[in-house]
Order: structure tokens, then C-alpha cells, then sequence
């Protein structure tokens, strides 16, 4: 198997992951915009004085709310993404004749477990879990 389509693999592998972690980077940025909107300063009705009107709060606030807005759609999309991307690695390790081989990319790209956590629940060495590794990456079918 050639590097190009080892990572080509892997990148298709690691696809569910990539998005999870754009989805996180979108909620944080939610909340950062939330704590903007909380900030943003008000009309004080204690003032009995007419000052000039300015709706750069109101706007300011708008359109803080519409960004919100947008990345909440950019969520939904990416959790549907990654969902498709997990059901179609799920039908390529099912193709896999192999079942140590399903099970090792299965724990790995699926559950998100690490190579130690591996070993224990499949009662493996280190070089096993591997070379059932490697084997099915030369085997896996992307659909």
C-alpha cells in the first residue's frame, strides 16, 4: 500500500473525529458570543437626561444573535455529516472478513479508544492489535 492511500484511509477513518472537534470549536464559539451579548450595555432607564439615540447596541446585539443563529445551523449540518461519515465506516469495516480486524478498526475509529484499552479487550499484545491493523487498512473498501 502506497503513504498517499494509507492516509488517504486514514483521513477517511478519522473523518467522524475532524468534524467532533470543528462541532466543539462552534459551541465554544457560542458561548463566547453569548458572553459578548451579556456585555453589551444597555439603556439605562435611571437617567433622567435625554441623551441622542444610538442603535449601535441594538445592532451590535443583532447581529451577535444572527452569528449565533448561523453557527447553530453550521452545527446541525456538521452533526449530520459526521453521522453519515460514522454509518458509512461502519458498512466498511463491516466488509471485512476478518473479525479482529473489524473489531480493532471498530474500537479504534468508532469507540475512539487507544491502543492500550485495545489490548485489554481483545486480550492482545501491542504487535497484534497493529498487525491487525495494518491488515485491514490494506483491505478497508471506502463507500
Amino acid at each position: 500500500m502506497t503513504d498517499s492511500r494509507k492516509e488517504e484511509i486514514i483521513a477517511y477513518l478519522e473523518k467522524p473525529q475532524t468534524i467532533y472537534e470543528e462541532i466543539i470549536e462552534n459551541q465554544e464559539e457560542i458561548k463566547r458570543l453569548y458572553e459578548k451579548a451579556k456585555s453589551l450595555k444597555g439603556i439605562d432607564y435611571s437617567e433622567d437626561k435625554v441623551q441622542s439615540s444610538s442603535l449601535t447596541g441594538d445592532a451590535n446585539y443583532v447581529g451577535i444573535i444572527n452569528e449565533i443563529e448561523v453557527i447553530k445551523e453550521d452545527i446541525k449540518e456538521d452533526t449530520d455529516r459526521m453521522i453519515e461519515a460514522r454509518r458509512k465506516i461502519k458498512k466498511s469495516i463491516a466488509m471485512l472478513n476478518d473479525k479482529d480486524e473489524r473489531k480493532v478498526l471498530r474500537y479504534m475509529y468508532l469507540d475512539d479508544c487507544n491502543i492500550r484499552t485495545i489490548m485489554n479487550k481483545m486480550h492482545m499484545s501491542e504487535r497484534t492489535i497493529y498487525r491487525y491493523y495494518s491488515s485491514a487498512l490494506e483491505k478497508i473498501i471506502m463507500v
